[in-house]
């Protein structure tokens, strides 16, 4: 028998147990101990919320989704190879009533050539990036990612920076060229062993596209999928 389980079986008994003495309550032969018996009821009400509040997490399900937003590819001061670091707008959304640590966001890249593995390394001020004519630098980078929490039914969004894995012996490291592009996000939870996929993004990544980024310019993947 799980934890869960004897946690969620000792709250049923506690509950079943309030209705058998609001029951009672209103027979004759129990008038008298009212005024024992109302304390009792309002100490095993406490004792369940507070159990309720102790085990919350355990009880309800960090239930969590992810959506993806604008698909930035952004221009630092100097760029030193063929490898874009990459901005991705993420809404992070918890469906459930219980509160859980996303310990990162991971992006894998897949054409027919190659396999790329985009890792977060900063939080990104999009307004100040947008001013700063769409180019990194010390005042739009907020500090480096790190794990958060997201509560019950809590809507977190971030601006996230991804640069690609270098020294990754699964994904060696692989310069862009044109052509489709798969973009599956995946997201790793404290309460999960393994990461889960939580979006795709399919993309056609053009030389143009790519000639504006080397040229310094950048450029903005729109991903509205609005559908009239």
């Amino acid at each position: 028998m799980s934890p869960s389980f004897k946690i969620i079986l000792i709250c049923l008994g506690i509950v079943l147990g309030i209705s058998l003495l609001v029951i009672i309550l209103p027979t004759k032969r129990f008038e008298s101990q009212y005024k024992y018996i109302i304390p009792l009821v309002i100490s095993i009400i406490a004792l369940a919320t507070s159990l309720i509040g102790t085990f919350k997490n355990e009880l309800f399900p960090f239930n969590f989704n992810v959506i993806q937003g604008e698909l930035i590819f952004a221009v630092p001061t100097g760029p030193s190879h063929h490898s874009p670091a990459i901005i991705m707008a993420l809404s992070f959304i918890n469906k459930g009533y219980g509160q859980g640590i996303v310990k990162w966001p991971a992006l894998k890249i897949i054409t027919n050539q190659s396999v790329k593995l985009y890792t977060p390394i900063a939080e990104i001020d999009y307004e100040k990036f947008l001013q700063g004519k769409r180019k990194l630098h010390g005042e739009n980078i907020k500090g480096a990612f790190g794990p958060f929490i997201l509560g019950a039914r809590e809507v977190v969004k971030k601006y996230i920076l991804f640069s690609q894995e270098e020294n990754n012996s699964k994904y060696p490291f692989n310069e862009w060229s044109e052509g489709d592009h798969k973009f599956e996000i995946w997201v790793k939870t404290a309460n999960s062993n393994r990461a889960k996929l939580a979006g795709t993004l399919n993309q056609k990544i053009d030389k143009k596209l790519l000639e504006s980024y080397f040229s310094g310019t950048g450029a903005v993947i729109m991903n509205r999928e609005i559908d009239i």
